[in-house]
């Protein structure tokens, strides 16, 4: 869809500057197993954007099922990308940084965000120190999690706006963003599916929020399950049903909980492993989940596993009296667990269900 390319729009990579009249020649001849996998990436996206077929292929994460292809209408992801930059004010003469992988949708929307607002794009391998070799400003970038926390210092020089995704920030790193001076942080909320993000809240600054606001054109509801239910017809054709459970502010704003798919159900009790979990966050500085195995009388019970190779018997009592205090009687894990290495997906999702097959119990 060459109509929709802004001309001002300019991809710097390894520092070379390509302009939109050589994008697509550059695109075919980089697409070649001969590159690496991330430049080939980009280059395959460009080549089937240029080509004739109204649709893009598009890999879901795979970290509450299996990893799968959806095929996006073009003109959909353009109407996403438009949303998204008058959001953030993302236009030309604006310098960006795609520290993403373009094989997923974070990495994809950025590209194309880039191309219909006319941006200076600069594509960088994906690495976890997006900063390690670049001393220059952006206006803006998404990152995921662990970028962020290897990085702190430099993003806050470095960056104007950061927008996370991939996975909730967690405590210990949302108090680190509390201490930026000059970049602003957000958080997205959205899914492939949706084609990237459908809202977004502040977790930095004066407009630091728990609450989600949505794009325009963007509206929310929820199911008697407690469902949230999407509506955004430039997005998606019918209203869509997740299974992220939410309190529901009004129709463009919403608190998240949760997955309904990781809901644990212990004799009778409906546990939210998420919400149990940012109890926990300010009492274990390792990685951890709220996470279930069975047990005879209760069908599940509430186990607690931590990625460690350190445990001992001491941080294990001191826990324990912490979890008495700040934990509700049917929260508190039966057991505690630890693991040397959780299970991820290639954008650093945690796999709860095959991490927890590694338990020995």
């Amino acid at each position: 869809m060459e109509s929709v390319v802004n001309p001002h729009f300019k991809l710097i990579i390894e520092n070379t500057e390509i302009g939109v009249a050589e994008l697509p020649q550059w695109a075919t001849e980089q697409n070649t197993d001969s590159q690496p996998d991330w430049i080939k990436a980009l280059a395959s996206f460009l080549v089937n954007w240029f080509s004739e077929s109204n649709h893009i292929p598009v890999q879901t994460s795979g970290s509450t099922g299996k990893p799968k292809t959806i095929l996006l209408e073009k003109q959909k992801m353009v109407a996403s990308a438009q949303k998204t930059n008058a959001f953030f004010d993302l236009k030309a003469g604006k310098t960006v940084l795609l520290p993403l992988s373009v094989d997923y949708i974070a990495g994809k929307m950025m590209l194309l965000r880039s191309l219909v607002g006319g941006m200076t794009l600069e594509v960088i391998a994906p690495t976890s120190t997006p900063f390690a070799n670049t001393d220059k400003r952006y206006n803006f970038s998404p990152f995921v999690p662990m970028q962020v926390q290897t990085s702190l210092d430099k993003i806050d020089r470095q960056l104007d706006t950061v927008l996370i995704g991939g996975a909730p920030v967690d405590y210990k790193l949302e108090k680190e963003l509390q201490k930026f001076q000059n970049c602003q942080a957000f958080q997205s909320f959205g899914m492939t599916e949706t084609i990237s993000h459908i809202a977004v809240k502040a977790i930095n600054g004066t407009e630091k929020s728990e609450v989600y606001t949505c794009l325009q054109g963007v509206t929310v509801g929820q199911t008697e399950m407690g469902q949230l239910t999407i509506s955004a017809p430039h997005l998606v054709d019918e209203t869509l049903i997740t299974n992220d459970l939410v309190k529901l502010i009004d129709s463009t704003h919403f608190e998240w909980l949760g997955r309904t798919d990781f809901v644990i159900n212990s004799g009778g009790v409906k546990i939210h492993p998420e919400k149990v979990e940012r109890k926990l966050q300010p009492f274990i500085s390792e990685r951890f989940i709220i996470s279930s195995i069975p047990h005879e009388k209760l069908g599940n019970q509430v186990v607690l596993i931590i990625e460690t190779s350190d445990w001992n018997t001491t941080q294990e009592e001191s826990l324990k009296e912490n979890l008495q205090v700040v934990l509700e009687r049917f929260e508190i894990p039966k057991a505690i667990f630890t693991l040397p290495q959780f299970v991820y997906t290639e954008t650093q999702k945690i796999k709860r269900g095959e991490t927890t097959a590694l338990v020995e119990y």
